[in-house]
């Protein structure tokens, strides 16, 4: 265990101790006590961050007056334990860290937008996720002020600055982009075709990231042109060739516009969705949905899409893989109609992982 205690606005001065393995300090009751030892601390916000076996947790809380509240949030709704102390010459703070008998939830929403993010955002506040994926949404840092600071500490690819990939974490969470790089040849042919080998920089569009709470996550816009073989589901197959290895830990889940359905297979082609999708259950990942609705591939009872927004051409082309260490206990939601296709042609896709 490692705890940080920084001020905020002081990032680069924060002091890191290597405090060891600390006990819990026993099972009394929680009673409310004050949180800092001094009380002529400036009236500012401090960051407290701990690493327990490999996952993160964050809190920001206030000194002096509003501690009680804080005190009350901590106990009642984040359902933290006391483990120990971390003293400096300039303050005293308790260490909380999360309990490691409770799980909590995580809300996740991947939707895509139809362009113009900047002026739907807030149609997802209603969600309270812990973090979005978007997919056709512009670059925040390229768009307007409000858009910008809504977007706070996002990732996003994409090969124009009006139609990407963005990830937004929100709350306490946070991401980071994960670089991954790697090439696959197709071998045992005659043929010296270019085509028999690719690479990640080849493909349309795949945002691989990690949690703060360790779980690895693929964000996915497939994208196809009529020239291409390999369009739409055969440029997921070509990634997943290249990425298989880090797709396959027990803490993986894999999101987005596949632009795909086992309606449009095709006996001829390796890369049909069926096959890729049973590709994926070799490494344990299987669809969300397909586990809780029990609908058949290619027979299924929820669009996510509507093909010219018209609710008679219905179709299910996104989704949500994970591995059986994120599914159990793990709910899916699809959006209505009637609510979503003023904004967009795709409904958004909301779950909850228990973490």
């Amino acid at each position: 265990l490692w705890l940080t205690a920084m001020p905020s606005g002081y990032a680069n001065d924060y002091r890191r101790r290597d405090l060891g393995k600390l006990p819990p300090l026993g099972t009394q009751q929680y009673r409310h006590p004050s949180l800092y030892s001094s009380t002529s601390l400036p009236r500012q916000y401090f960051c407290i961050e701990g690493h327990i076996n490999g996952i993160s947790t964050k809190i920001w809380t206030l000194t002096t007056e509003e501690k009680e509240t804080t005190h009350r949030q901590l106990c009642e709704n984040i359902k933290f334990k006391i483990l120990g102390y971390l003293r400096t010459e300039e303050y005293s703070l308790k260490i909380l860290s999360k309990s490691r008998n409770r799980g909590y939830a995580v809300k996740i929403i991947t939707w895509n937008c139809n362009g113009g993010f900047r002026k739907k955002y807030h149609s997802l506040d209603c969600f309270d996720a812990d973090l979005l994926v978007i997919q056709e949404c512009e670059d925040p840092a390229q768009s307007t002020q409000d858009y910008r600071t809504w977007a706070g500490d996002y990732i996003w690819i994409g090969e124009s600055k009006n139609k990407g990939i963005g990830v937004f974490p929100r709350k306490d969470h946070s991401v980071e982009q994960l670089k991954w790089h790697g090439s696959f040849k197709i071998t045992g042919l005659c043929s010296t075709s270019l085509s028999l080998s690719w690479s990640t920089s080849d493909l349309r569009l795949f945002l691989p990231f990690r949690l703060s709470n360790g779980i690895t996550a693929l964000a996915v816009w497939t994208k196809g042109r009529e020239s291409q073989a390999f369009g739409y589901i055969g440029q997921f197959w070509k990634y997943l060739q290249i990425h298989r290895t880090e797709l396959a830990g027990d803490r993986t889940m894999i999101l987005g516009d596949f632009n795909s359905n086992a309606q449009w297979d095709k006996p001829d082609r390796w890369w049909s969705h069926s096959d890729t999708v049973t590709e994926l259950e070799t490494i344990g990942l299987l669809s969300l949905y397909h586990q809780q609705t029990q609908d058949k591939p290619g027979a299924e009872t929820k669009p996510t899409f509507y093909l010219q927004k018209k609710h008679e051409k219905p179709y299910h082309i996104d989704y949500v893989f994970l591995t059986s260490a994120l599914s159990k206990g793990a709910k899916l939601e699809v959006g209505r109609y009637e609510q979503w296709i003023p904004l967009s042609d795709h409904m958004p896709i909301t779950f909850e992982l228990k973490v």
